[in-house]
């Protein structure tokens, strides 16, 4: 999963971007979670929302770069967390989709 230390955000980024990518990144480890106890359909639904939040998170992620809250090396370090995890959810909802659970 992707592991940030928001410590290096602004004091006034506590209610906006720094709560909206922790967010992110929390929904998508529960979406993952939640969708795990049901069957194909219903955990490929689960896990397109996690995607979704996993999308988010990356945004966030460019926004806190461009904004300067995060070093080029924490970047890097979080794109690549942020690839890897996104692989691995798409091998996740590809192996649904060839079960036929479209």
């Amino acid at each position: 999963m992707i592991f940030i230390d928001s410590k290096t955000f602004p004091d006034y980024e506590k209610f906006g971007l720094k709560s909206q990518l922790l967010r992110a990144i929390i929904s998508v480890r529960l979406n993952i979670k939640e969708g795990n106890v049901f069957e194909n359909k219903n955990k490929r639904r689960f896990f397109l929302i996690a995607k979704g939040s996993l999308e988010e998170t990356e945004e966030c992620i460019l926004i806190a770069s461009e904004f300067k809250y995060i070093d080029d090396l924490t970047f890097e370090t979080l794109m690549r967390q942020y690839w890897k995890c996104s692989n691995m959810l798409n091998k996740l909802i590809s192996s649904l989709n060839s079960r036929g659970s479209k």
